[in-house]
């Protein structure tokens, strides 16, 4: 990337989301309310901004549908707002991530939403997390960030790691127990901490025929690359793209250019083939849960095969179709 006297780092707006449904135990609700007070107190930085929501079949927010400084009052609040999380009711995710759509958008700032769940779902306008994965990523259109962290090992990892996948948030992250939440919470929390481009756009050229993947780019943080993978017919010397993105407000637009050369057949790295079909299959999974298409459990199938690697959410599809 360009030098930080080009690109510093962007501030943040950090919306928590905390399950507070009967299906999280008294005990996974005391360890979040641990993490969630870890963060609150030890890795805010000052040009923060902060809410909380605590959310079953209501949605309860710390501060409103607004935006707070991270100030040692604001921060106390939200502390005392965390301590009054109590479990109860039935949860109803997409009602409480969908009103999070509603909370204000400053464009010179970064966007992260941190979901705590076990990804139950028995209650709200969609129940079905296919549904959810869906609808929810095309209202957001991956104007925020989404970060997900099952705070259960049988947490709803097809719900969590699509959700987190579609709305620039990478993979959901899951809680070996629940004593290691807040831990948990907090690596997964502080590769986030320093934003550098917002609404980033990868696009290929036409003419390469490139298969590039994650079709949803996540945006760059300082320790958060991008990474991407392509795939390109075998005579393809050069390849051409352009990255687009936003820096406090400011577009940017950068072009590149990959000189592929005449590599040898079977001289590459095997393992960058194989990272290449893991994360389309998993764009595939996310076309699939949009539009039902079977189309692309034929070809996850076929991919799956060619690189003998295992099919994501393997016994959730079936892929004989």
């Amino acid at each position: 990337r360009k030098g930080s006297d080009v690109l510093p780092v962007i501030p943040r707006d950090v919306m928590i989301v905390q399950d507070a449904s009967a299906s999280v135990s008294l005990q996974r609700i005391f360890q979040c309310r641990n993490a969630i007070s870890t963060i609150l107190t030890d890795h805010l930085q000052p040009s923060d901004r902060i809410n909380l929501l605590a959310f079953n079949t209501t949605n309860s927010y710390a501060f409103g549908k607004t935006w707070m400084p991270a100030t040692p009052q604001h921060i106390g609040k939200a502390l005392q707002s965390t301590e009054q999380i109590r479990a109860g009711g039935n949860p109803a995710i997409f009602n409480a991530i969908q009103s999070v759509l509603e909370m204000p958008r400053d464009p010179a700032r970064a966007t992260l939403v941190f979901l705590l769940t076990d990804g139950v779902v028995t209650a709200g306008e969609l129940k079905r997390d296919s549904e959810i994965i869906g609808e929810f990523s095309r209202l957001n259109a991956g104007r925020f960030s989404v970060f997900d962290l099952g705070i259960s090992p049988k947490s709803d990892r097809y719900l969590l790691s699509m959700l987190s996948f579609c709305n620039r948030g990478g993979s959901a992250v899951l809680s070996p127990d629940r004593f290691r939440i807040p831990e948990t919470f907090v690596s997964l929390y502080e590769k986030t901490r320093s934003p550098v481009l917002t609404d980033i756009q990868i696009t290929f050229d036409s003419f390469s025929q490139a298969i590039m993947t994650p079709l949803t780019a996540n945006n760059p943080h300082l320790h958060r690359p991008i990474s991407l993978w392509g795939r390109v017919p075998a005579d393809m010397e050069n390849l051409y793209f352009r990255a687009t993105g936003a820096n406090r407000g400011k577009s940017y637009d950068m072009v590149y250019t990959l000189q592929l050369g005449s590599p040898v057949l079977g001289s590459g790295d095997a393992e960058i083939a194989a990272d290449w079909a893991r994360s389309r299959m998993y764009d595939l999974v996310a076309i699939y849960s949009k539009t039902r298409n079977v189309q692309c459990l034929r070809e996850m199938k076929d991919i799956s095969d060619r690189y003998d690697i295992p099919l994501p959410f393997g016994r959730r599809f079936n892929y004989s179709h």
